[in-house]
């Protein structure tokens, strides 16, 4: 069964229902249109905001482990994050009390 077609210019006059050779084609291929690209968009973007979503999340629940601690731990821990996001790379941190003295840097020599 196909679709009624005019004579005269070809267009569709009526519309077979079912499934039917002509509907399975036009629901798999797109056509690609000002809506269709739109859709399209609309759907990557949903998509790209869940990735992000979901990374930004993870990241969150990584940052409040490390305040699970005393108070102290969770200040110098603060701290120290705030020193890294800043620029400022020290390799004394309070909770763990990083120096260069700590290491034996004579067996490197």
């Amino acid at each position: 069964m196909e679709d009624a077609k005019c004579e005269k210019c070809g267009a569709i006059t009526h519309r077979q229902r079912g499934l039917t050779r002509q509907n399975l084609k036009r629901l798999i291929t797109p056509k690609w249109d000002l809506t269709e690209l739109l859709i399209t968009f609309m759907m990557i973007m949903v998509i790209v905001l869940a990735y992000s979503y979901s990374s930004e999340t993870k990241q969150c629940r990584e940052w409040l482990k490390l305040f699970s601690g005393e108070q102290k731990d969770c200040e110098a821990v603060c701290s120290y994050q705030c020193e890294l996001s800043q620029g400022n790379y020290v390799l004394e941190n309070a909770s763990r009390n990083l120096t260069f003295e700590s290491f034996n840097l004579s067996e490197w020599d």
